[in-house]
C-alpha cells in the first residue's frame, strides 16, 4: 500500500489540541500567532545526583554541569564550565541523563532560581539534580530560550523552606507561538539588540573600573603630599607639618547610631537611615524607612547627627565608606554607620572624608574589623585609628585640589544608572518581542541603538 503525502499542518493544525483556552490567554497576540503550554513544545529532564568522587575530574569527554556552573556562559549563553567532566563508564554508575545539544538548563532548587539563569549547552552533557533542562522538539530553541528569559521563575517556587519548581508548574505555563520563521526573525532582531547592549554595558564596565583606578591613585598622590608639593613650596612649609593624629584627637565626638533594630516603616515621623543609603556622592534616599517621634527622640539623644558631619560606615558589605551628611533636618541613624564631628580648628570633613575612601586607608581600617558571625569596625578601633594630617590650610588646598581633579569624572560616574537602564531595555525587549511587537517602530529598540550611540560618543 502507497504511503500517504506527508501534509505539511499549519501551526495552528498542530497544536489544536493543546491551545490555551481564550479565558486563560494572558494577552493579546498577533492573529497568525496561537498560545499553547510548554509542555507541547518539548519535554523537561530533572538532573542526577552527581557524587562526590566523581566531581573535579576535568580530563573526560562529558561535561557535568552544577548550579554554579551557570555563572559561566559565553556570548551566545553556551555554558563553558568545565570543572566537572565524566565518562560513558561513570555515567551509567551514575545512571545520568544525557542532555542533548542545544537544551535550555536552569536552577530548579534553593535560592539559585532568584538569579534566573538560563544556559544553553553546546555539546551533550549531564545535569546534577539541583537543575533541569528542557529539550526543544518542535519550535526553534532559541525563540524559546529568550522567551524564558522573560519569565521570572522564582514566582512559581513552591512556599517551603527550601524553594523548588515543580514539573507540572513549569509544563503548564502557556507559551505565545509564532510561526517558526517569525521565531527565527524574533531571536534574530533580541540578539541584534542585546548585542548593542551588551557592548555598551562593556564599555561602561571599563570606564568606571579605569575611573576607580585614576581616582585611587589621585587620592594616594594626595595623601603623601605630592598633590600640594608645590603649594607647600610657595607657602615655606615642608612635610614636618604633617602630624600623626588619632581621629579621637581631632573629632570632637565618634558615636554610632542605636544598636537596637526599631520598627521602621514607609510612613513615620524621621527618616531611618542605615548603611545601605550610605554612598560616596552622598545619602541615598530612594529606599528610605521612617521610624516614630519617640523612638528617633531616643536614638537622638545618643546620636546627634547634624548638617556637614562625616557618616562612616562600620560594618557589613560596604564597611569602610564615608560621606558628608547633607541633609539639614533630623534624622535616626542604626549602629551600622559611625558619625564623626571634626574640630573646627583641627580638620575639614571633606578632607576626613576623601582620606577615609582613599584605598590606603579603607584597607587599614578593613584589617582592624573583629567579629565572628558579623565582622565589624568598632567604634574604639575608629577613635584609635591613627593617620598623617597636614595644616587645615593644606588639608583645604588638597580638598580644592581634588574636587577639581574628581568634578571631570562625574559624568563618567553617571553612567552607573545606565547599566540600571541596560538591563531594564532588555527586559523591556523581552516582553514586546513575545507579543508581536519587535521591529513595530518599538521606542525600546531605538532606546537600545541609542544609548549604544551615546557610549561610543562619550568614549
Amino acid at each position: 500500500m502507497a504511503k500517504k503525502k506527508q501534509i505539511e499542518l499549519t501551526i495552528e493544525e498542530k497544536l489544536q489540541n493543546a491551545l490555551v483556552p481564550k479565558e486563560e490567554q494572558p494577552y493579546k497576540i498577533p492573529s497568525n500567532w496561537c498560545w499553547s503550554y510548554w509542555k507541547y513544545c518539548g519535554k523537561f529532564i530533572a538532573g542526577n545526583g552527581f557524587k562526590n568522587i566523581y566531581q573535579g575530574f576535568t580530563q573526560y569527554d562529558i561535561p557535568y554541569y552544577k548550579v554554579g556552573s551557570l555563572k559561566f556562559c559565553d556570548e551566545g549563553n553556551y555554558l563553558i564550565d568545565e570543572t566537572n567532566t565524566i565518562n560513558e563508564e561513570i555515567r551509567t554508575k551514575l545512571k545520568a541523563v544525557k542532555i542533548p545539544v542545544n537544551s535550555i538548563i536552569f536552577a530548579k532548587i534553593g535560592e539559585a532560581i532568584k538569579l534566573n539563569r538560563r544556559c544553553l549547552n553546546k555539546i551533550e552533557c549531564c545535569i546534577d539534580n539541583n537543575l533541569m533542562a528542557f529539550i526543544s522538539e518542535k519550535y526553534f530553541y532559541k525563540y524559546i530560550f529568550y522567551w524564558t528569559k522573560s519569565l521570572n521563575f522564582y514566582e512559581l517556587t513552591n512556599a517551603t523552606t527550601v524553594p523548588a519548581l515543580r514539573k507540572t508548574d513549569l509544563e503548564n505555563i502557556p507559551i505565545p507561538l509564532p510561526p517558526l520563521n517569525e521565531q527565527q526573525r524574533i531571536v534574530n532582531r533580541i540578539e541584534s539588540l542585546f548585542a548593542k547592549l551588551d557592548r555598551a554595558k562593556e564599555l561602561i564596565e571599563n570606564t568606571l573600573a579605569q575611573f576607580e583606578q585614576n581616582k585611587m591613585a589621585i587620592l594616594h598622590k594626595a595623601f603623601i603630599g605630592e598633590l600640594t608639593a608645590k603649594w607647600r613650596k610657595e607657602n615655606n612649609i615642608d612635610l614636618f607639618s604633617w602630624q600623626d593624629y588619632q581621629l579621637k584627637d581631632i573629632c570632637e565626638k565618634i558615636t554610632d547610631g542605636t544598636h537596637n533594630s526599631p520598627i521602621n516603616t514607609d510612613l513615620g515621623d524621621y527618616m531611618y537611615i542605615t548603611a545601605k543609603n550610605i554612598k560616596e556622592e552622598g545619602i541615598d534616599l530612594s529606599k528610605i524607612t521612617y521610624v516614630s517621634s519617640d523612638i528617633h527622640e531616643k536614638i537622638y539623644a545618643r546620636c546627634n547627627v547634624e548638617f556637614g558631619d562625616v557618616l562612616y560606615i562600620k560594618d557589613g558589605a560596604t564597611t569602610g565608606i564615608a560621606t558628608i551628611n547633607t541633609i539639614k533636618e533630623q534624622f535616626s541613624l542604626l549602629s551600622s554607620v559611625a558619625v564623626l564631628k571634626p574640630k573646627k580648628n583641627k580638620l575639614l570633613a571633606k578632607y576626613l572624608v576623601y582620606k577615609l575612601n582613599s584605598n590606603e586607608v579603607r584597607n587599614m581600617m578593613i584589617n582592624n574589623m573583629s567579629g565572628v558571625a558579623i565582622t565589624r569596625l568598632t567604634l574604639t578601633k575608629i577613635k584609635q585609628a591613627k593617620m598623617k594630617f597636614p595644616t587645615i590650610e593644606e588639608q583645604q588646598e588638597i580638598v580644592n585640589i581634588l574636587d577639581k581633579l574628581l568634578a571631570k569624572y562625574n559624568k563618567i560616574k553617571n553612567l552607573e544608572q545606565q547599566l540600571e537602564k541596560i538591563e531594564l531595555l532588555k527586559k523591556a525587549i523581552l516582553a514586546k518581542a513575545f507579543r508581536g511587537e519587535l521591529g513595530t517602530n518599538n521606542p525600546d529598540e531605538e532606546s537600545a541603538e541609542n544609548l549604544l550611540k551615546e557610549i561610543l560618543a562619550e568614549k
